[in-house]
């Protein structure tokens, strides 16, 4: 009897900030799995086509504009060229920096923008003109793992795509123990607080693309690019106490 005077949630109007009734309209042109077996062979040829080269980088700020087409505001919230993480190699014993920190929960916007990477871009007079694919690197990787759900915006300006993926959080915990982790390993060149990202052109066969990607460190001895991953595990009773 309690559960019928309970009042009705609303249904959800929108998914990812986009309204129902544009998903009602879409129509599914062809499923990845009914692709041509030789589409989905990635051949060492196609992989070695690659050849990315880094333009430029920036830092852009933790605290998003939520507004993905304000330039004035994402001028406010970026440092071009960025701030270099050199890499830091941990020394055993290493623990992970204190925490909990103050303002470590901090809310994404529902709109991603790809403004950082185009007003990087400007900024190293890359001309965008001469891409088939623009977008962030983690967007082209979505369309690779094919591993889970996502939502990518695509629009066509003359013979460019431009790709913005709609994440599926809008929150992130810098005390989470990865970002930690990454703190322990790196040394900014800096002090604005952000995240590092490079701007690199490549190939994917005969397209050309320009892609903003993440960057966790760069070893400053030869500029090479790391990507930091720790796991944790839990020790076994008859090691607690070694």
């Amino acid at each position: 009897m309690a559960s019928a005077l309970r009042p009705k949630r609303k249904a959800k109007r929108s998914q990812n900030g986009l309204p129902n009734e544009l998903f009602t309209r879409l129509q599914l042109i062809i499923a990845l799995e009914d692709y041509p077996s030789e589409l989905m062979d990635i051949s060492p040829s196609l992989v070695d086509s690659y050849d990315p080269r880094i333009l430029a980088s920036c830092t852009l700020s933790w605290h998003l504009p939520k507004n993905p087409l304000s330039i004035a505001d994402y001028r406010r919230c970026i440092i071009i060229p960025g701030q270099t993480p050199y890499f830091v190699q941990p020394i055993p014993p290493a623990y992970l920096p204190s925490g909990p920190q103050r303002n470590a929960h901090i809310r994404k916007p529902i709109h991603a923008s790809i403004l950082p990477l185009l007003l990087t871009a400007q900024h190293a007079r890359v001309d965008i003109r001469q891409y088939d694919i623009i977008s962030e690197r983690n967007s082209i990787r979505k369309f690779l793992m094919n591993d889970e759900d996502y939502i990518i915006s695509v629009v066509r300006i003359d013979s460019t795509v431009f790709l913005r993926r709609y994440a599926t959080y809008n929150h992130v915990d810098r005390n989470d123990v990865g970002y930690r982790f990454e703190q322990m390993c790196t040394m900014k060149s800096g002090s604005f607080d952000g995240n590092y990202h490079q701007l690199i052109e490549g190939r994917i066969g005969e397209l050309r693309i320009l892609v903003l990607a993440e960057t966790d460190a760069i070893k400053q001895e030869n500029g090479e690019s790391n990507e930091l991953k720790c796991q944790q595990q839990r020790l076994a009773k008859s090691q607690e106490h070694d």
